[in-house]
C-alpha cells in the first residue's frame, strides 16, 4: 500500500511538472490534510502580499466537491489560480494548483488598485510593479481550460508515453507550383510592408482608433507560416516586430527614448513569457492604445526643444533635489536663458513647474490612503513637510489632510451611489 501511495505521489509530480512547463506557470502539489507536498515555482511572491489563507480558501472548496470539479480562485491582490482536487477512491487525497496569472494586462491603474485594496505602503510600488510585470497574462477563459486539462490528467494514472517515428515521403513540387507561390508570396509581403507604413504613420500621430483599426483588419497578415516550429512561436516573433515598430513610430511622434525604453522592455518580457495566442493578441492590442497614448500625451505640449527637453528631465528627477543649473547643463543651455525661455512658453517659472510636477505626483500617493503625509512629501521630494505643505495648497487650494479627507469622501460618494 505504502508502495501504491508513493508510486501515485511520484506520477502526480510528474503531471505537475508537465503543466509548469507547458504553461509556464508555478505549480503546487498539496496533500489530503492541505500541506505542501511539490512545488515547482519560479515567481516569489513579494512577502507584503502573500495571501497566507489563499491555499486554505482553495482545499475548502475542493474538499466538498465532485471528484471532477475545480477552483478558480482569485485573492484581494489580483492574483488568479486554477485548481484541481485530487481523489483516492472515493477519499479527498489533496489538490494541485497552478498560478498566480492575470486575465488583464497590470498596467499602473492596476498596480494602484492593488497597493489601494491591499493597505499597501507607496514604497512598495516598483517592486510590486515588477513582479506583476513578470506573471502570464491570459484571457478570460484561460482558467476554465486550464482547469480542464488539469481535471482529466489529474483524474486518470500517469501513463509513460514512448517516442515512435517514421520517415516522412516527400511531397513532389512542379515549377508551376514555385511560380504560383512566388506570385502568392510577393503579393503578401506589399500588402504586409503596406501595412507596417500605414501603422506607423497611425501611432506617430496618436491615432488609436485608426491603428486598433489597422491591427483588426490585417489580422490574417500578423502571420509567417513555416518559419518557426509553432504558430505561438511565431505570433511571439510577429509581436517583437510590432513592438519594435511601435517604438520607431512613437520616437517619430516625439515621445523621448528614454520614457520608451520601460514599456519596450516591458512589453517584450510580457509577450515571451504570453502563454497562448490569445494573450499574444490582447498584447498587440494593449501594445498599440499604450504608444499612442504616449504619443497624444507628449503632442500637448507645444514646447521648443529645449524647453521640452528640460521638462522631460525635470519629470523624469522630481523624486530628488534639483537646481536651475543642474537642469541648464543637462540641456546644455544657459541657466538666465533657460529660465526665461521656459517662463515665455510654459506660463511658469522652472521651480513653479516642479513644485506643479511634485503636487501632482503627490496627489497619486495621497488618494491611496496608505501612506502619511510625511511619507509622500519625502517621495515626492521634499524634506521639509511645513514647505510641502504650504506648495501643496498653493497648487490645489487645499492641505495634504484636508485633499485626502476630499478624495475620502469622494470615494465613499462613489461606494454609495453603486449600493
Amino acid at each position: 500500500m505504502g508502495e501504491e501511495n508513493s508510486q501515485r505521489t511520484n506520477d502526480l509530480i510528474r503531471i505537475c511538472g508537465i503543466i509548469s512547463r507547458i504553461t509556464k506557470l508555478d505549480v503546487r502539489l498539496f496533500d489530503g490534510k492541505g500541506e505542501p507536498v511539490f512545488e515547482m515555482v519560479s515567481h516569489r511572491i513579494p512577502q507584503f502580499i502573500a495571501c497566507v489563507d489563499d491555499w486554505a480558501q482553495i482545499d475548502g472548496v475542493l474538499r466538498n466537491g465532485s471528484p471532477e470539479s475545480y477552483c478558480y480562485h482569485t485573492n484581494v491582490c489580483g492574483l488568479e489560480y486554477a485548481a484541481c482536487g485530487l481523489r483516492n477512491g472515493d477519499e479527498y487525497a489533496g489538490f494541485a494548483a497552478a498560478g498566480p496569472f492575470l486575465s488583464s494586462v497590470p498596467d499602473s491603474d492596476f498596480i494602484s488598485s492593488v497597493i489601494q485594496g491591499c493597505g499597501l505602503p507607496i514604497i512598495e510600488r516598483q517592486p510590486l510593479k515588477e513582479f506583476y510585470e513578470s506573471l502570464t497574462v491570459a484571457g478570460m477563459r484561460y482558467a476554465g481550460d486550464l482547469a480542464a486539462l488539469m481535471v482529466n490528467l489529474f483524474s486518470k494514472p500517469y501513463t509513460v508515453p514512448r517516442l515512435v517515428s517514421g520517415a516522412l515521403e516527400p511531397i513532389p513540387t512542379t515549377r508551376r507550383d514555385i511560380k504560383s507561390d512566388a506570385v502568392d508570396a510577393r503579393s503578401i509581403i506589399n500588402a504586409r510592408y503596406d501595412f507596417e507604413k500605414e501603422m506607423m504613420s497611425a501611432i506617430s500621430k496618436g491615432d488609436k482608433a485608426r491603428a486598433v483599426k489597422l491591427l483588426d483588419e490585417n489580422d490574417a497578415l500578423l502571420s509567417f507560416p513555416g518559419r518557426a516550429d509553432s504558430t505561438i512561436r511565431s505570433l511571439k516573433n510577429i509581436s517583437f516586430v510590432l513592438n519594435t515598430l511601435c517604438r520607431i513610430s512613437a520616437e517619430r511622434g516625439g515621445v523621448q527614448p528614454v520614457y520608451l525604453h520601460s514599456i519596450s522592455e516591458k512589453f517584450a518580457i510580457m509577450i515571451e513569457r504570453a502563454p497562448n495566442l490569445p494573450s499574444l493578441k490582447e498584447l498587440s492590442h494593449s501594445m498599440v492604445d499604450e504608444y499612442c497614448s504616449l504619443v497624444r500625451a507628449v503632442s500637448g505640449l507645444r514646447y521648443s526643444a529645449l524647453v521640452k527637453k528640460a521638462a522631460d528631465y525635470i519629470d523624469l528627477s522630481i523624486y530628488r533635489q534639483l537646481t536651475i543649473k543642474e537642469i541648464a547643463d543637462e540641456v546644455h543651455a544657459n541657466p538666465a536663458h533657460l529660465s526665461r525661455k521656459f517662463k515665455s512658453e510654459t506660463g511658469m517659472t522652472i521651480v513653479d513647474y516642479i513644485n506643479l510636477r511634485r503636487v501632482e505626483e503627490a496627489k497619486i500617493y495621497l488618494e491611496s490612503m496608505s501612506a502619511t503625509v510625511t511619507e509622500v512629501a519625502l517621495m515626492v521630494g521634499y524634506n521639509d513637510l511645513n514647505y510641502f505643505g504650504r506648495v501643496f495648497k498653493k497648487v490645489t487650494g487645499m492641505t495634504p489632510s484636508q485633499y485626502i479627507r476630499r478624495s475620502s469622501a469622494s470615494e465613499q460618494g462613489k461606494e454609495g451611489e453603486k449600493a
